[in-house]
């Protein structure tokens, strides 16, 4: 379930025995305030979500913002997703249907990755890629995406150039 019916109380929250980043920030969760922005890009690292969509509004998705979701599944980018970064899905090794809406200009998904319109470079791939035809080139860190779960991968003939740790 992506959303939750109910109402997040101070009850719900679980403190260990030592600081928390959310105590040392003074509890500034989903707070119409300034100290509750996060500018670090690790938005929703190690996130339990299986299916997120990412809102219309957002242009920019910032290295490391879902690092480690490994129950992510599924994910639907909006057409005026404008960056994304290679590291963005680090370690979300079940994310198997990566949607971007048809009238995105700058990436599109294929065969379970994402790849920019441009010059057909094939930028974050997962651990259920496939490689599609006409890619020309892999992109620096495309598969950290897939962790260790990457078994086998299929380079089409039409790659001519792997950025360096691209499979790393």
């Amino acid at each position: 379930n992506k959303y939750l019916d109910e109402k997040l109380v101070i009850d719900q929250l679980q403190f260990g025995l030592g600081h928390t980043v959310l105590v040392d920030s003074g509890l500034n969760v989903n707070m119409k305030n300034d100290e509750s922005v996060n500018r670090d890009d690790s938005t929703l690292d190690y996130c339990r979500l299986n299916d997120i969509t990412i809102p219309d509004s957002v242009t920019t998705i910032g290295g490391g913002a879902f690092s480690g979701c490994v129950e992510l599944e599924s994910i639907t980018i909006p057409a005026g997703l404008e960056t994304i970064y290679a590291d963005t899905f680090r370690n979300c090794t079940a994310l198997k249907n990566v949607v971007i809406d048809a009238k995105n200009e700058v990436y599109r998904s294929e065969g379970n990755c994402i790849i920019r319109n441009s010059d057909n470079a094939l930028i974050v791939g997962f651990a259920f890629c496939q490689i599609p035809a006409g890619v020309t080139k892999i992109e620096q860190s495309a598969f950290v995406a897939a962790g260790s779960t990457l078994e086998e991968i299929i380079i089409p003939n039409t790659v001519t150039s792997i950025g360096n740790s691209a499979f790393n």
